[in-house]
C-alpha cells in the first residue's frame, strides 16, 4: 500500500499539484504519455478534490487518470 502519493500536471493553465495521503492502493505510469492512473480504495484522502477533479480523466469510479503529469512522490 502507498501511504501518500503527489505528482505534478503541467499544462496551459500552468502547473497544478495533486496530492493524496490515504488509500493509494497502486499506480500505473506510462512516460511516453505522461498519463498516471490512480487506483484507490473507496476511503481515499485527496486534499486537492476541485482542483484534481478538473484534471482527471476517469470515469471509473477509484481510477483516476491524469495525462501530462510532470513529477511523482511516492511514500
Amino acid at each position: 500500500m502507498i501511504s501518500q502519493l503527489a505528482f505534478e500536471i503541467h499544462d496551459s493553465a500552468g502547473r497544478v499539484s495533486i496530492h493524496y495521503s490515504k488509500g493509494v492502493r497502486a499506480i500505473k505510469y506510462d512516460a511516453i504519455y505522461k498519463k498516471l492512473e490512480v487506483f484507490l480504495d473507496p476511503d481515499y484522502v485527496c486534499e486537492n478534490k476541485e482542483i484534481m477533479r478538473n484534471f482527471n480523466a476517469s470515469c471509473k469510479p477509484y481510477l483516476h487518470g491524469f495525462y501530462d503529469v510532470e513529477w511523482i512522490s511516492i511514500c
